[in-house]
């Protein structure tokens, strides 16, 4: 199939910072393949980013000056740089298999039944954004998948560490998902998903697999940090682009009018949700989804690919534009007009 599986308990070692020895990060390996290939003197590939790999890529920016322009390279760009070297050279040298999107992680407490569901969901997941979005992404995304939202934690550890972040997963997911009967998460390159109930809701799952699928194909495009916009847009992009997976035959208009009553929409109350994360209160997820599905009307859903794969190069503020037509001023206007 178009997913790769694993089902297996994991030893868990907790590793420190972006530098510390044996953090290695896969997307710093593909970039030092990616200026070996190219005949560049990197130093060894070791996935560890120091002088010689960024003084690579400045000598590989002479014969591709989009790179040039792109931030300095950290734990937090690591992965679009990834991406934009192999696409700059044409090359797929350090990426995954291109037709693999998923790479799932199931517990032992997930049966037979249920895995053939969460099985079907993400090959559709993956056929939704390789072929009908036409997503390019370097790395295949991990999405660990328990009842037990203490274990997803747990086990999605290691795929985070790699990429040289030091939190703990296992507390964060298993907070997130305090009083939930269903939670799903992307953090640290690492898709998580956890439910209650002892069948896998199946509608919720497809909802939760290709949302937070969405934010790490997101991070592989643009960063994990800093220069990305608002977060109500990185939500919006999500929410928005789900839904055209789950209800491919509504447009956005019409999905719109569902959100449309919901709350007296202000651009004031927009703006105030630019820096808020982890949090559903206040109605960030009602506004989210509404500028969303406001945009994808403008535009379509294809455009926020557009967005991000811009975004890099131009900076978020000069790729919406490009993407939407209209800069974010002038959709606050919109916003705030209904």
């Amino acid at each position: 199939g178009m997913i790769g599986r694993r089902l297996f308990c994991l030893a868990f070692v907790f590793l420190a910072n972006w530098g510390a020895a044996g953090s290695a990060n896969p997307f710093v390996t593909c970039i030092q393949e990616q200026l070996a290939e190219a005949g560049i003197e990197a130093g060894p590939v070791d996935g560890l980013p120091g002088g010689k790999t960024r003084a690579g890529l400045a000598v590989l920016a002479q014969d591709h000056p989009l790179l040039g322009t792109l931030p300095p390279l950290t734990r937090d760009t690591a992965p679009m740089y990834c991406r934009e070297v192999g696409l700059a050279r044409d090359s797929r040298v350090g990426w995954s298999d291109p037709g693999q999107l998923i790479e799932l992680v199931l517990g032992e407490d997930i049966d037979a039944e249920n895995t053939a569901l969460i099985e079907i969901i993400a090959d559709e997941v993956t056929d939704f954004y390789l072929n009908e979005m036409g997503v390019v992404v370097s790395r295949t995304i991990p999405v660990v998948i328990s009842r037990d939202a203490a274990w997803a934690g747990a086990a999605a550890n290691p795929f985070m560490e790699e990429q040289g972040y030091s939190f703990d997963l296992k507390e964060v997911f298993t907070d997130w998902c305090s009083e939930k009967d269903m939670c799903g998460l992307s953090y640290g390159g690492v898709v998580m998903v956890s439910f209650s109930s002892i069948a896998a809701p199946e509608r919720e799952m497809r909802d939760y697999i290709a949302h937070e699928v969405a934010h790490d194909i997101h991070n592989q495009y643009v960063g994990s940090v800093g220069g990305r916009g608002p977060r109500w847009l990185s939500e919006a992009a999500a929410l928005a682009i789900t839904l055209r997976y789950l209800q491919p035959h509504k447009p956005p208009k019409y999905q719109a009018k569902g959100y449309a009553n919901r709350w007296d929409y202000s651009a004031a109350r927009l703006k105030e949700f630019s820096a808020q994360r982890l949090f559903s209160g206040g109605g960030f997820y009602d506004y989210s989804t509404y500028a969303g599905l406001r945009l994808a009307e403008i535009a379509g859903v294809e455009a926020y690919f557009e967005f991000w794969d811009k975004t890099p190069e131009l900076g978020w503020k000069e790729a919406f534009e490009n993407a939407f037509g209209l800069s974010v001023e002038e959709f606050y206007d919109v916003f705030e007009e209904g």
